[in-house]
């Protein structure tokens, strides 16, 4: 984990947006994988912003010129918590720019490469929008500015070690949100 998660419009996201001091909703997406554009929580000087940014800490332009991309030397999609204050990639960022991934659930793919069957994991009731810590970085490239980010993961909770075995994201609760 975390290799896809979902975004729906939902009272329970709206309710999240609203305990993370926010008007804006990100935008409904059912399948958002590792690369793509999501949006995060990030905290400046003056409030809370929505803002959208590439889904992996070390990204490149594109080789066509139309938006970026994953490095493809490195996975950094994903941050392992035990890494965190330790890596040289994680450590400055875990310090300082650290932020809030909006979600209504994530995916994991069990099965054989033949047979994979996707699980959808999400939270139940009032809880079901998840807030997953992650970590972020703002690129210049040129005179563009690009925030990526990768989400913080845990090692595997005993629930969901059927599910995966490796990871799980770290999913906040509402007192951990100023943190």
């Amino acid at each position: 984990m975390c290799g896809r998660y979902n975004i729906t419009n939902v009272e329970p996201m709206r309710r999240l947006m609203a305990r993370l001091g926010l008007n804006a909703m990100p935008r409904p997406h059912l399948n958002v994988p590792p690369g793509a554009i999501g949006e995060i929580v990030i905290e400046t000087d003056e409030c809370r912003e929505l803002q959208q940014a590439v889904w992996s800490m070390l990204i490149e332009p594109k080789r066509d010129g139309n938006g970026y991309r994953p490095d493809p030397k490195y996975t950094t999609f994903n941050a392992q918590s035990r890494r965190l204050t330790t890596s040289p990639l994680w450590k400055r960022h875990y310090r300082h720019c650290r932020a809030i991934l909006p979600a209504s659930g994530f995916h994991e793919r069990q099965g054989t490469q033949a047979h994979k069957q996707c699980m959808n994991i999400h939270g139940s009731g009032d809880n079901s929008a998840l807030a997953l810590a992650n970590l972020y970085q703002e690129w210049q490239f040129g005179d563009e500015s690009v925030i990526s980010f990768a989400v913080i993961t845990l090692p595997p909770h005993p629930r969901f070690e059927h599910v995966h075995a490796k990871s799980i994201p770290l999913m906040l609760e509402p007192k951990d949100f100023d943190a």
